[in-house]
């Protein structure tokens, strides 16, 4: 159905009528045929927007509508503003209506003006439609009524209304385009830009003369670090050529001995920025991590690449904030060290490792053979209750996701690579890369004033139980609800689960949601335990001092390796632990345990290695089961630890200055880490 103001092509151009122009249909007389009217722009620079009319015979328009390829068609977008203002079309102008900046008028203000001057037209409108030469009519009806603005503007105004559904903000200025102008074309070559210096109004030089030299200087200096006013300094000494004088008033100031041209502060800056992009100079001086830190916006939700429970496994480790307490002097020992592998779709904690003296790759090792170890075995591990492990099941990830960085991947990958495929080795000091394990990492308050430490009331092996048991206790306290879908939500809710890790872990594997595999521990023995050579004796197998022997070995086995001489047999152990070590016989992995002359307390062999129903009230209610919850998780925690190492979960004193390096401590560190013992040599 066409209307007043409908838009109209001629795709092969009709007399007078052009391919290309967007006409506008204006309504048809008996007397004088049909009215179409166009906009168009007047030749010389930044020429203003006119109207033009042409009337065709209704005979005419009407055989070249019908035709089967017609000569005039409907265009396939129907503007609703003029041409001038294509590019704002779909706006909210309502929205504009605050002046911007130091603006005395607003936009609306600026539509009003030429709506009440083109209102005594509108009362003439037929008038000026039907007239032969419709914008004579404007003219003249002009005079008559003593009209003040030109009657260009006006023809203009008229038509933009008329043809525009009467749209008012179709009168709006063409303000939008104001200062898109480029300056770097030749054409402006010799005008500098700007508010006039204080050294007068020709001081200076444009910017477009020294582009391309600011762009390569700027290029040879920047990295990380480098500010760009260290480099503008840099460059204008040595590219430019400045030099540096005084006036008469003991003024410093910036010249070149030749007085060519050399740029400010200002005009080099903004030729890099222009250039580059603010984000991209800023990522060059302050690095990609900080950038991505500080980031203005979000990019997006990183667990929403992932739909399934163990989709992705990330390994990270931390550091504890208590130092422990040395096992035969007052000393403190270098802070503990636990790397954990957790899921990144549930959150849920599946691994633990240790390791002491800085981060290595063993705990990641140990992290990653716990999580296909039974609940039991794990126990025996650590020492700590098979019921405080509840909810851990033997488990193996498809894909791993660390953070040990270039420095340490190859190390990493040289034991993994075969039996299991690591998915990316972020960036070090990256933890964005893998929010997940480093949001579920304990926190650590950073303290102001002088230096001080916290000396716990733990040694290593209480404090590695302690670890665990927190790590385990996480799976049911820890609150996960804002990665919860609503619809998971609602179903928390039917089901009166907790938004806690091991629940949604749950809820996942019933529904076989899950990308997790089986993996023997054996097998995960074989491809991350720490391989070792263990010495036959005849009370045993001994390694570190320490002599291991087990039923099954004893049935038998031992007896035959003795009688056939073996000296020594392959096993594994696991990082900072002696309470258990594996033995490879005859393809078989045996389990031992320690072999004790006298009473002993197991913790002091943990030695080293190296459609929705109210879903605001559903959600508040999982919320209030998953505080109650993680309240009882935390007091069981508390209990738990407090019963098996004798200390309470955060037991220990703050004490000033700095730790102690004392000899007998560095002694005792070293020697939990593996290092070998160094005699010393007196001087004669």
């Amino acid at each position: 159905m066409m209307m007043c103001g409908h838009q109209l092509e001629v795709p092969e151009g009709l007399g007078c009528l052009a391919v290309g122009v967007r006409y506008y249909f204006c309504g048809r007389c008996p007397s004088t045929g049909v009215l179409f009217a166009w906009f168009y722009r007047e030749q010389k620079a930044e020429g203003a927007w006119r109207v033009g009319y042409v009337r065709l015979a209704e005979s005419l328009v009407e055989r070249e509508l019908t035709r089967s390829e017609p000569g005039i068609r409907p265009c396939e977008r129907q503007c609703s503003l003029p041409p001038a203002l294509a590019d704002v079309e779909g706006l909210n102008f309502d929205e504009l209506l605050q002046p911007n900046y130091a603006r005395k008028k607003s936009h609306d203000d600026d539509v009003q003006h030429r709506l009440d001057a083109i209102c005594p037209l509108l009362d003439h409108e037929r008038e000026i439609l039907h007239a032969l030469n419709p914008l004579k009519e404007i003219a003249r009806i002009r005079k008559r009524l003593g009209l003040k603005s030109h009657v260009h503007r006006l023809q203009y105004w008229f038509f933009c209304y008329v043809l525009h559904g009467r749209n008012r903000w179709s009168l709006k200025p063409s303000t939008h385009c104001n200062g898109t102008w480029s300056r770097d074309s030749e054409r402006h070559a010799g005008k500098k830009f700007g508010r006039t210096h204080a050294n007068g109004k020709r001081w200076g030089w444009p910017s477009v003369i020294f582009r391309d030299q600011v762009i390569a200087s700027y290029l040879k200096r920047c990295g990380n670090g480098k500010t760009m006013r260290s480099i503008c300094n840099a460059a204008l000494t040595e590219d430019f050529g400045c030099t540096t004088v005084f006036d008469e008033q003991g003024r410093i100031q910036m010249v070149h001995p030749m007085n060519e041209p050399f740029p400010t502060y200002g005009q080099f800056r903004h030729i890099v920025v222009n250039k580059f992009g603010l984000k991209e100079v800023q990522t060059t001086v302050y690095g990609q991590a900080r950038m991505r830190r500080d980031a203005v916006v979000d990019e997006g939700s990183y667990s929403s690449q992932y739909a399934n429970a163990l989709e992705c496994l990330e390994v990270d480790a931390y550091y504890c904030k208590d130092r422990p307490i040395a096992s035969d002097s007052d000393g403190v020992l270098p802070t503990l060290v636990v790397a954990r592998a957790v899921c990144g779709v549930t959150g849920k904690r599946l691994g633990i490792g240790f390791s002491i003296i800085g981060e290595r790759q063993d705990a990641y090792k140990s992290a990653i053979v716990s999580m296909a170890m039974p609940a039991e075995m794990l126990a025996r591990v650590y020492g700590v209750p098979v019921d405080s492990l509840r909810g851990h099941t033997p488990t193996m990830s498809r894909s791993l996701l660390s953070d040990r960085g270039p420095a340490g991947q190859q190390s990493l990958l040289d034991d993994l690579e075969a039996k299991f495929p690591v998915k990316s080795i972020t960036v070090s000091y990256s933890g964005q890369s893998k929010p997940t394990v480093e949001s579920a990492n304990p926190r650590t308050p950073k303290l102001e004033g002088a230096p001080s430490f916290l000396q716990s009331s733990h040694f290593l092996g209480s404090m590695m139980k302690r670890e665990v048991l927190r790590t385990m206790a996480e799976n049911h306290h820890s609150n996960i609800i804002e990665r919860l879908a609503p619809a998971v939500v609602h179903e928390f809710h039917t089901l009166a689960y907790p938004a806690t890790p091991h629940f949604y872990w749950t809820y996942l594997s019933e529904r076989l949601r899950t990308c997790a595999q089986f993996m023997d521990w054996r097998d995960a023995m074989r491809a991350f335990g720490t391989r070792t050579k263990f010495a036959v004796l005849k009370s045993g197998l001994a390694w570190k001092g320490v002599t291991f022997s087990s039923q099954e070995l004893r049935d038998g086995l031992h007896e035959e390796l003795v009688r056939k001489g073996v000296e020594y047999v392959s096993g594994y152990t696991l990082s900072l632990v002696a309470r258990c070590v594996w033995v490879e016989i005859r393809g078989k992995l045996l389990e031992l345990e320690p072999s004790l002359r006298i009473q002993s307390d197991m913790e002091e062999l943990l030695l080293p290695l190296s459609s929705l129903v109210d879903l605001v009230q559903e959600r508040a209610e999982v919320n209030s089961a998953t505080r109650q919850a993680a309240q009882a998780s935390m007091v069981q925690l508390e209990r738990t630890v407090k019963e098996e190492t004798g200390f309470s979960l955060n037991a220990g004193q703050r004490r000033g200055g700095s730790p102690k390096k004392t000899a007998s401590a560095l002694a005792e560190a070293k020697a939990l880490r593996g290092a070998p013992s160094v005699p010393t040599r007196r001087r004669a």
